[in-house]
């Protein structure tokens, strides 16, 4: 008897000292989540204020040709300094593009420093006691060509550093935020004047430079993968609908200037419209589920384009600043979206984000010149011919491209890369290989929510179509031990009992996000 109680004491100490070891260990996982949580939750902030003084510092240095200009009527300052940023972005991006294919330069290789320089020297060479000593085309020409190279190495940086994050939805919070506070700023920027005006937007330059320089400690490797040759094409439909109406914005702005119709651009409240073009991008990207698409914004904004531009001459010019912001807005949000689009491709396809970014800057750039010197042409044309600046611009160059960028979208299959399977799956199983976007989509989805690493995200997509961890291994290139260690995290990370649970947990994901 006892022994008998001496061995339940022991058991009941046994139990006791395991209950205390567990409640150790669950305090010590509460903690490290806690403190994971606030150093994401301040990398978050940083990086939304760095991003933000960056994208406001270039708006400052665009829009008033490097301080140079105090007058502008919409987004134009100086239209030869325009014609120059624009070209000048075009080569830079196009050279960047080119280094980076012949191995020159790397994937996140690209850095800010130059561009920091260079941005900051010439908004303080444009004061006029410094400038005075150049010849005005010469210092447009300088001006120009600094500031379209700073525009295109500073995206790719902030771009490679988004990408790099550990989540989508967290890069696209950034994004959204980022470009919400960054009208905020501009907008109290454009009170100051002078010197001051100058120093401030050097001030930004640094600050995001700052910002950055810390936000990099986080970076995570990133795994480029083959494009299949359907998706490129897919892919350059959507940056063609950009380009498109990036061009109509040129053709806008300097088709009216100078004329009678000059209030169309020039009495648009661009503050307003880009506020209100910030929330409407940060409402449509949570609307989609973090899962931006450009066919669906673009069905509602280039529509909204063509009914305003073909209502112009009707209206005239007393109604043409609606008819401006109506146009400037569906812009603004559009070029938005656009950016959250090129994130959610470069995580889900794990596409180079240096590549998009070229694309991007380099696309709008020449496409935006282009719209610009169209414009030009237009004004001159109407002046010596008499005829209506707003007939000629509706009629000679709205119509053709509006209409063309309809059919575009119209015919496509949608602007998502697509990965196909290879017909292979084990029988009895819920998700077949036929799979597309939506299984990734709700891949992505599960692994935000149960913090999967990119890893198990790759083998969460494969496993989600009933593959073994055989094929699983042979498909991913690792060991068949590696990916069951996967496969056992996932399982714990998610709360799935088995594979045919997982499964379920990806169409319930799936469904949801199809809803």
């Amino acid at each position: 008897m006892t022994d008998y109680r001496l061995n339940n004491a022991v058991t009941d100490d046994n139990r006791l000292s395991v209950r205390r070891c567990n409640m150790g260990v669950s305090l010590m996982s509460m903690m490290k989540a806690t403190r994971g949580a606030i150093s994401t939750c301040f990398l978050a902030a940083a990086m939304t204020i760095g991003f933000a003084s960056y994208k406001a510092a270039i708006s400052c240095s665009y829009r008033t040709a490097m301080g140079s200009v105090t007058e502008t009527c919409g987004y134009v300052s100086d239209v030869g300094f325009m014609i120059v940023v624009n070209a000048s972005s075009f080569v830079t991006a196009l050279i960047v593009y080119l280094l980076y294919r012949k191995g020159v330069v790397a994937e996140g290789g690209i850095v800010q420093s130059p561009a920091i320089i260079a941005l900051s020297t010439g908004m303080l060479v444009s004061r006029e006691e410094a400038a005075s000593a150049l010849p005005a085309e010469i210092l447009v020409v300088i001006l120009g060509a600094v500031c379209g190279f700073s525009i295109v190495l500073l995206c790719v940086v902030w771009i490679d550093t988004l990408v790099r994050l550990r989540t989508m939805k967290l890069a696209l919070l950034v994004l959204v935020l980022g470009l919400t506070l960054k009208e905020v700023v501009y907008a109290w920027a454009c009170g100051l004047s002078g010197i001051t005006f100058q120093l401030f937007t050097v001030g930004l330059l640094l600050l995001s430079a700052i910002l950055l320089f810390f936000s990099n400690r986080n970076r995570r490797p990133v795994e480029l993968s083959q494009t299949l040759e359907e998706d490129k094409y897919s892919f350059v439909k959507s940056f063609i609908a950009l380009f498109i109406l990036v061009g109509i914005v040129g053709i806008i702005h300097t088709t009216v200037i100078g004329s009678s119709a000059e209030g169309v651009v020039g009495q648009v409240d661009m503050d307003l419209a880009g506020e209100l073009s910030s929330i409407a991008a940060l409402v449509i990207t949570v609307a989609m589920g973090w899962n931006v698409s450009t066919l669906k914004v673009g069905k509602v904004a280039f529509p909204c384009v063509l009914v305003a531009l073909s209502l112009l001459p009707l209206l005239g010019e007393s109604n043409g600043a609606l008819v401006g912001f109506i146009s400037i807005f569906c812009y603004e949000v559009y070029s938005k979206v656009f950016l959250a689009y090129i994130l959610c491709e470069c995580y889900r396809t794990k596409c180079s984000s240096l590549t998009l970014s070229c694309f991007f800057t380099g696309g709008t750039g020449g496409s935006l010149a282009i719209g610009l010197s169209i414009g030009l042409l237009l004004s001159s044309f109407s002046a010596g011919h008499e005829v209506s600046i707003l007939a000629l611009l509706t009629v000679a160059a709205i119509y053709p491209i509006a209409l063309g960028t309809m059919v575009l979208y119209r015919r496509g299959d949608g602007f998502r890369f697509i990965h196909k399977s290879d017909g292979k799956s084990e029988p009895g199983r819920a998700i077949q290989v036929d799979e597309s976007y939506e299984l990734e989509t709700a891949c992505r989805s599960i692994a935000d929510e149960s913090g999967l690493t990119p890893r198990e995200f790759d083998v969460l997509v494969v496993l989600a179509k009933g593959r073994s961890a055989k094929h699983i291994a042979d498909e991913l290139c690792i060991a068949e031990n590696t990916a069951w260690v996967h496969i056992k995290s996932i399982y714990a990370k998610t709360g799935a009992h088995g594979k045919q649970g997982l499964i379920d947990l990806v169409e319930e994901a799936r469904a949801s996000t199809v809803r």
